[in-house]
């Protein structure tokens, strides 16, 4: 867009960065050809190829990428089976729809100990292991404040955001993804069979804090909006997308989605404890630094306790191999040996 927070010429430096990348990542092994011939990795688009498609006014590039959807499905299915193979060969125990209400350090024994429910069975569960790995979300303040290392654990700030799945005429049913950048604009994911999904930021960002633990307000708006809430916030995701591309108009929302994206306070200095409503400030380049994100989110604020808050999705390998190297670590400290 013409009024990109980022110049055009950085953008497509990134670009052939990327390109860069990925054309050596394939000359090292072809299997990671998974975006096509590295030389159609973008193109700049010509402007009559998009000016049917969006509100040209405020246009001043189009870009085609070769990206592809990730397949939630396929993906979650081979977390689960690999877990499983594990599980069945007695290397690691799965405790599915189990909820940790409590957890706490038993110094003289020098293990943890992690209270829970069991959602499915009922009961209580109690879990003592000599490294607890914290990889959970919005309340990871929660548990550190249990331990007493709240003052020790980089402050946080969460934000909820929604996104809207939609409808799409027989009109849009071919068209294209498209992500309006850099800066508070919007996305538009074409998902096949006339399903689409929405994010337009000025009402996609709904709350921020940076408490240890979730306020009342906070938790109502994630935990307990009403349909019709929801339905509301979708149906001006759709204006504000509509903006951009004038034919969503005819599309119908179907369904709103809630989730909390995290980002540190050393970081990310916009500090201002709870706020439910217009976060509009968030995307002000001066005060945060909301699209930087690039550290990886693990701590070990104490002997054995690591937490692993990922900041974005592509950081979940390394961030695996950094949890992994500290627990072999412990590990070894505990045999006398050296771990590889």
């Amino acid at each position: 867009l013409k009024s990109s927070l980022v110049p055009f010429d950085e953008i497509l430096d990134t670009y052939d960065a990327l390109k860069e990348e990925y054309t050596n990542m394939v000359s090292e092994d072809p299997s990671y050809e998974v975006f096509g011939r590295p030389e159609d990795f973008y193109r700049v688009l010509e402007p009559w190829e998009y000016q049917g498609d969006v509100a040209t006014d405020e246009i001043e590039m189009g870009i085609e990428t070769a990206e592809e959807f990730l397949d939630w499905s396929r993906l979650r299915r081979f977390i689960i089976s690999q877990l499983e193979h594990f599980q069945d060969k007695k290397i690691v125990e799965i405790r599915a729809n189990t909820e940790v209400t409590e957890i706490s350090a038993l110094e003289d024994c020098g293990v943890y100990l992690i209270k829970a429910v069991d959602l499915s069975a009922g009961g209580n569960v109690e879990i003592f292991t000599e490294v607890t790995v914290n990889a959970s979300w919005y309340n990871i303040g929660k548990f550190n404040k249990m331990l007493g290392i709240s003052a020790f654990t980089m402050k946080r700030c969460n934000r909820i955001k929604a996104i809207t799945t939609v409808q799409l005429p027989e009109a849009l049913v071919h068209m294209p993804s498209m992500f309006f950048c850099m800066g508070p604009f919007c996305m538009f994911s074409n998902k096949g069979n006339r399903v689409g999904m929405l994010t337009y930021a000025p009402e996609t960002n709904m709350a921020t804090s940076t408490s240890e633990e979730l306020e009342p307000e906070f938790e109502h708006v994630f935990f307990n909006l009403s349909d019709d809430e929801k339905c509301a916030k979708g149906q001006k995701i759709l204006a504000g997308v509509s903006k951009y591309i004038p034919k969503l108009k005819q599309a119908k929302v179907t369904k709103v989605k809630l989730s909390i994206t995290q980002t540190f306070m050393d970081e990310d200095t916009i500090d201002f404890g709870l706020k439910v409503g217009n976060l509009n400030l968030l995307h002000d380049p001066h005060v945060g630094g909301i699209y930087k994100r690039n550290y990886s989110g693990v701590e070990e604020p104490r002997q054995g306790y690591i937490i692993n808050a990922c900041m974005k999705l592509l950081y979940c390998f390394v961030n695996a191999e950094i949890v992994k190297d500290l627990i072999l670590s412990k590990s070894a400290e505990g045999s006398g040996t050296e771990s590889n």
